[in-house]
């Protein structure tokens, strides 16, 4: 079958985005054979998260017509020793879920909470109304993203709605 050009680029545009996803899953599936091998390495550099967050958010923007993305973060930069593509990889899974679970659309506002410790980067609504399992150290942060903190032995765990969350990590399922 004959196409024209302005259809072949469709495709082609189709193809490429497909490409890309499945590329991510590959490489997520490597990350987890990475992990329960003890060999995953993380590339740990000083990295301003506010303009990681905003640069995230541009690339997303496309994917939903019906949400708004934005970032709510304090005017100087957010310096973090990071490993940046582990911090965008978790960022992307965390708004593409939000856009997921809010099909009718809206703000989705992603904010920083800062203390002398560290920074809490949270999607507007994740933590909202939701009991999370954290580190005691981000406790102040939890509450202040609107949650409420759960002190946990280090190897439970506890799910709120789609929340599960443990010492050390939060996931949405």
């Amino acid at each position: 079958a004959e196409f024209d050009r302005a259809t072949e680029r469709k495709f082609l545009h189709g193809i490429s985005e497909e490409t890309t996803k499945l590329e991510t899953i590959v490489e997520h599936l490597l990350d987890l054979g990475r992990i329960e091998s003890g060999r995953l390495r993380l590339d740990k550099q000083p990295t301003d998260l506010g303009r990681l967050v905003s640069n995230t958010i541009k690339s997303m923007e496309a994917l939903s017509a019906r949400h708004r993305l934005v970032s709510d973060f304090p005017a100087e930069p957010l310096i973090a020793t990071v490993d940046a593509k582990r911090v965008e990889q978790v960022l992307r899974n965390l708004l593409d879920n939000a856009i997921k679970y809010s099909p009718d659309g809206g703000t989705i506002t992603v904010q920083a909470y800062p203390d002398d410790v560290q920074i809490l980067i949270a999607v507007d609504g994740v933590v909202r109304g939701k009991t999370v399992a954290a580190l005691a150290a981000c406790a102040p942060e939890v509450a202040l993203a609107g949650g409420t903190y759960l002190d946990l032995s280090p190897t439970d765990s506890h799910i709120d709605g789609t929340m599960v969350s443990a010492k050390g990590w939060t996931a949405l399922s």
